[in-house]
């Protein structure tokens, strides 16, 4: 059934299940090549109904008016050229939220949490409502472009590679990388950015010792040279060591964050629960997300925990971050505007997990 005659075939609000929660992905045009790929239908749907959903019209009206920006014309649009690059990521953040938004709204959908990797922390909290648009636009922007800037300044400094390293679901890879960066004083300069789960960790650092983990790792557990990713350079010192998170993070004041209207799970599996007012701890789940180490396992066993079908909104190639992961016994994941067109999460399902990742730039 329609819910505009002859635009889609989507199932109409009564089917579709009315219970969820929502994971948002990195930002990550450089990989896609859109700043937000959907359905066209739904992106049609989207531009034509978007003043029925008022949360989700005012992110479009708070962009034209402070910004300059339309966020509607840039759904499933490709990379614009622009003289300032980091604009993508304002696109992006805005067009994420407002899909999300569009969804719960024109659907009736109930968001048990809603979680995030990485730099998605920005399109969740602006879901959330835990800030908003205006202050995004004004000062957490600039936060968050304060933090690439510092990435890419101690990225320059290093000869940078990662590479994911994941084994069979029985694999203690977790155990066995974590005890040799601690022994062996010249793996000093790795670091583990990502615990996925005891099978599947992302690590980074200085390239040489880098390979040279990698062969050891191999050496031990055989699963892993099938089903790693290839070592990849990395421009930039993302969730590394090297940023001084303290001072990145003086510069993002916590008075700018308030209750959320939907629990936050942070990368690490903390939780802000919907209508806390914790403006400190808000702050620190959203600068611990853009900046530190993450555990992307844990943030999903607690999202699930929330509710077992679990929608993400962002690109097909940063939902592979999510790629591997051994579930729990009732969990599904899948991208969320597929999901309500076609309504088969064993379909969108086989897209994010079936076969090998031929490789992973995360973060």
């Amino acid at each position: 059934m329609a819910l505009i005659e002859g635009t889609s075939s989507f199932l109409s609000p009564e089917n579709i299940s009315r219970s969820c929660s929502l994971y948002f992905t990195r930002l990550s045009i450089d990989e896609e090549g859109l700043y937000c790929a959907v359905p066209e239908a739904l992106a049609h749907e989207i531009r034509e109904t978007i003043r029925t959903v008022p949360e989700a019209f005012a992110v479009v009206e708070v962009y034209r008016q402070l910004a300059n920006i339309d966020l509607l014309p840039l759904l499933n649009s490709v990379r614009l050229d622009t003289s300032e690059p980091y604009l993508h990521k304002l696109y992006q953040t805005g067009l994420h939220a407002l899909v999300g938004l569009y969804l719960r709204g024109r659907f009736g959908l109930k968001i048990d949490s809603v979680g995030f990797y990485s730099g998605g922390a920005t399109a969740a909290f602006l879901f959330a409502g835990a800030y908003t648009p205006a202050d995004y636009i004004r000062h957490i922007f600039s936060f968050n472009r304060l933090v690439r800037e510092s990435m890419a300044v101690e990225g320059r400094k290093r000869d940078l590679s990662q590479v994911l390293l994941m084994g069979d679901p029985t694999t203690a890879l977790d155990a066995y990388v974590s005890a040799r960066l601690h022994e062996d004083h010249t793996l000093s300069e790795l670091y583990v950015k990502d615990r996925r789960q005891p099978h599947a960790l992302l690590v980074a650092g200085s390239s040489e010792p880098l390979a040279r983990l990698v062969g050891e790792t191999e050496s031990r557990f055989p699963s892993v040279k099938s089903r790693r990713s290839p070592i990849l350079k990395h421009r930039y010192a993302s969730h590394s060591p090297y940023l001084n998170a303290d001072a990145l993070s003086a510069n993002l004041d916590e008075r700018l964050f308030s209750a959320p209207n939907t629990t936050i799970v942070g990368t690490c599996g903390e939780l802000l629960r919907a209508g806390e007012n914790a403006p400190s701890a808000a702050k620190k789940i959203f600068a611990d997300g853009v900046i530190g180490p993450m555990d992307t396992g844990r943030a999903i066993d607690v999202i699930a925990q929330q509710n077992q079908r679990i929608l993400v909104i962002g690109g097909l190639h940063a939902a592979k971050v999510l790629a591997g992961l051994a579930l729990p016994a009732g969990v599904s994941i899948d991208l969320a505007p597929e999901f309500v067109v076609n309504g088969d999460s064993r379909v969108v399902g086989k897209k994010i997990y079936e076969g090998r990742i031929a490789e992973d730039t995360a973060g």
